[in-house]
Protein backbone atom coordinates (compact mmCIF):
# COMPACT_ATOMS: atom_id res chain seq x y z
CA UNK A 1 0.00 0.00 0.00
CA UNK A 2 2.28 2.91 -1.25
CA UNK A 3 0.52 6.10 -0.17
CA UNK A 4 -2.97 4.84 0.94
CA UNK A 5 -5.87 7.51 1.49
CA UNK A 6 -8.89 7.47 3.13
CA UNK A 7 -12.30 9.81 3.05
CA UNK A 8 -14.25 8.98 6.08
CA UNK A 9 -17.69 10.30 6.03
CA UNK A 10 -19.91 9.63 9.19
CA UNK A 11 -22.84 11.42 11.40
CA UNK A 12 -21.21 10.36 14.77
CA UNK A 13 -18.20 11.87 16.65
CA UNK A 14 -15.18 9.86 15.37
CA UNK A 15 -11.64 9.16 17.46
CA UNK A 16 -8.74 8.40 15.33
CA UNK A 17 -6.76 6.50 17.82
CA UNK A 18 -2.60 6.07 15.99
CA UNK A 19 0.51 5.77 17.84
CA UNK A 20 2.52 7.57 15.08
CA UNK A 21 3.11 11.09 15.06
CA UNK A 22 1.09 12.62 12.45
CA UNK A 23 1.94 16.42 13.61
CA UNK A 24 -0.76 18.80 11.93
CA UNK A 25 -1.28 17.04 9.15
CA UNK A 26 -5.26 16.01 9.99
CA UNK A 27 -7.83 18.28 9.52
CA UNK A 28 -11.69 18.12 9.65
CA UNK A 29 -13.59 19.68 6.90
CA UNK A 30 -17.56 19.41 6.64
CA UNK A 31 -20.22 20.55 3.55
CA UNK A 32 -23.23 21.52 3.86
CA UNK A 33 -26.27 19.89 2.88
CA UNK A 34 -28.77 21.80 0.97
CA UNK A 35 -31.94 22.16 3.14
CA UNK A 36 -34.39 24.91 4.47
CA UNK A 37 -33.70 26.32 8.09
CA UNK A 38 -30.52 25.18 8.64
CA UNK A 39 -29.20 25.77 11.70
CA UNK A 40 -32.15 25.34 14.64
CA UNK A 41 -34.20 27.05 11.88
CA UNK A 42 -32.04 29.85 11.29
CA UNK A 43 -29.96 30.64 8.11
CA UNK A 44 -27.00 28.85 7.31
CA UNK A 45 -23.62 28.29 9.24
CA UNK A 46 -19.70 27.34 8.80
CA UNK A 47 -17.51 25.23 11.65
CA UNK A 48 -14.27 24.36 12.07
CA UNK A 49 -15.23 21.53 14.65
CA UNK A 50 -17.09 18.52 14.97
CA UNK A 51 -20.38 19.24 15.63
CA UNK A 52 -23.34 17.13 16.77
CA UNK A 53 -26.07 16.30 14.35
CA UNK A 54 -29.00 16.14 16.60
CA UNK A 55 -28.42 19.35 18.07
CA UNK A 56 -27.19 21.12 14.69
CA UNK A 57 -29.67 19.97 12.58
CA UNK A 58 -32.97 20.02 15.28
CA UNK A 59 -34.91 16.94 12.98
CA UNK A 60 -34.56 18.69 9.56
CA UNK A 61 -32.15 16.28 8.41
CA UNK A 62 -30.78 13.01 9.31
CA UNK A 63 -27.64 13.62 8.31
CA UNK A 64 -24.51 15.62 9.03
CA UNK A 65 -21.89 14.74 6.95
CA UNK A 66 -17.69 15.13 7.87
CA UNK A 67 -14.79 14.21 5.74
CA UNK A 68 -11.08 13.70 6.48
CA UNK A 69 -8.60 12.28 4.70
CA UNK A 70 -4.76 10.36 6.15
CA UNK A 71 -2.17 10.26 4.08
CA UNK A 72 0.42 8.02 5.34
CA UNK A 73 3.79 6.81 3.42
CA UNK A 74 4.98 4.22 6.02
CA UNK A 75 3.44 0.69 4.74
CA UNK A 76 4.83 -0.79 8.39
CA UNK A 77 1.83 0.96 10.78
CA UNK A 78 -0.96 -0.39 8.26
CA UNK A 79 -1.10 -4.02 9.93
CA UNK A 80 -1.98 -2.44 13.37
CA UNK A 81 -4.08 -0.02 11.85
CA UNK A 82 -7.27 0.54 13.79
CA UNK A 83 -10.55 3.04 13.31
CA UNK A 84 -12.65 3.64 16.19
CA UNK A 85 -15.85 4.93 16.69
CA UNK A 86 -17.21 6.25 19.73
CA UNK A 87 -21.20 7.28 19.43
CA UNK A 88 -24.42 6.76 21.82
CA UNK A 89 -26.56 6.27 18.89
CA UNK A 90 -26.38 4.58 15.44
CA UNK A 91 -23.82 5.30 13.26
CA UNK A 92 -23.19 5.69 9.50
CA UNK A 93 -20.10 5.53 8.69
CA UNK A 94 -18.67 4.80 4.84
CA UNK A 95 -15.00 4.22 4.16
CA UNK A 96 -12.84 4.79 1.29
CA UNK A 97 -9.34 3.50 0.68
CA UNK A 98 -7.55 4.33 -2.37
CA UNK A 99 -10.44 5.49 -3.53
CA UNK A 100 -12.36 2.24 -3.63
CA UNK A 101 -15.06 1.72 -0.95
CA UNK A 102 -14.74 -0.43 1.89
Amino acid sequence: MSNPRFSIFLTACLALLCTCSLGNTLKWEWASEPMQDTLLGKGTFTASKLLNQKNVTAGASDYLWYMTEVVVNDTKIWGKARLHVDTKARVNLVLYMKRMFL
